[in-house]
């Protein structure tokens, strides 16, 4: 390992690792958690973004961690959960010697934890981290970008969360808006046309993504964010940040479902999903609805990436969203938090 790169191991409780960092001599700092590898291998992406602060990446990169926990566990995957952010900006920082740096540092966690595509992250950032560990899945020729998968699973899930909740409405009717319109945000923004939907909004913070949309689909109205959350509409699709749903977003909400790919959802887990089910909103679980990128990569990981049976699996998120409305309304229960407490009930 480069003697310029620095690895402290931090002690967080209810994590079984968490990383943090350095390597001036690239601008590379960044932290990685793992959460649990009671499943298997710790397996999310890296994110890479310019954080405010240290705080604010340790925080992100925890929240995601045992997100991604529970997504392999709601998935039946013999994965762990992990996650990774590397700090600065990825426009300025981005070159080989950054990403073989960075991947001398996943390979110090001998396996421990696996990385693949996340925000601001290529497939070619991946090729040259796996030029420095093995320890990498998303490669170009394999599984590759997974986000058109997780778009995938997100339409299917977001098919049977508009079954239960308004049932017999057909997608060419119903109104959509798309907070993040990235890599799974462009691919669902794609399915969701595909399948008839006219009345379509969204927003995002980068313009070159915004022109994108514009120039492929120009009848998609483009608004901004603080817009976006209060447009009346059917269903809002986040596929941006975490903690978008919380105490302050919900009173300008006016979407009866909300069903997307951002991981995080809910700003407290434990206490927003409670009062956006009494005020009648359906939230699909983050971790249920966008893992049809973690079914993806984990083909690699087997050495068996064959789309026939991936599309089979991605079919099933829709599949166990049916089961879990229906039984979390027999049970007069919130969908979301009685979910919650069976995944983490596999952890």
């Amino acid at each position: 390992m480069k003697k310029s790169i620095s690895i402290t191991s931090l002690s967080i409780p209810h994590y079984e690792n968490v990383l943090y960092f350095t390597d001036p001599s690239v601008g590379l700092e960044g932290y990685i958690a793992i959460h649990s590898t009671s499943r298997g291998p710790a397996l999310g992406g890296t994110r890479f973004w310019p954080y405010a602060s240290k705080d604010d990446a340790l925080q992100d990169v925890l929240r995601l961690a045992e997100g991604m926990s529970l997504k392999a566990a709601g998935a039946d995957l013999p994965l762990g959960g992990g996650k990774a952010v590397l700090i600065g900006d990825p426009k300025v920082l981005k070159c080989p010697d950054y990403f073989h740096a960075y991947g001398e540092v996943i390979e110090s966690l001998q396996g421990q934890y696996i990385t693949a595509e996340d925000m601001n992250i290529t497939t070619e950032d991946i090729q040259l981290i796996s030029e420095k560990t093995s320890f990498v899945v998303g490669r170009s020729g394999l599984a590759g970008n997974p986000s058109p998968w997780t778009a995938l699973g997100v339409f299917h899930g977001l098919v049977a969360t508009l079954g239960a909740a308004l049932p017999n409405v057909s997608i060419s009717s119903l109104s959509f808006a798309i907070q993040g319109v990235g890599e799974t945000g462009f691919h669902l923004l794609t399915n969701l046309i595909k399948h008839g939907a006219k009345h379509i909004s969204i927003a995002d913070i980068n313009p070159d993504k915004r022109q994108r949309v514009q120039q492929t689909y120009p009848f998609v109205k483009i608004v901004d964010d603080r817009t976006l959350l209060s447009l009346k509409v059917d269903v809002l699709c986040p596929c941006a940040f975490g903690g978008v749903l919380n105490s302050h977003t919900l009173p300008i909400i006016q979407a009866k479902v909300i069903a997307g790919s951002a991981n995080n959802i809910f700003l407290d887990p434990y206490k927003d999903p409670y009062a956006f089910h009494d005020q009648g909103i359906l939230v699909a679980p983050d971790y249920l609805i966008n893992a049809g990128g973690l079914m993806c990569v984990h083909h690699e990981l087997i050495h068996h990436v064959s789309v026939e049976t991936l599309t089979t699996q991605l079919r099933l998120i829709g599949t166990r969203l049916k089961t879990l409305y229906k039984r979390a309304k027999e049970a007069n229960l919130n969908p979301f938090s009685y979910s919650l407490q069976l995944v983490q009930s596999l952890l």
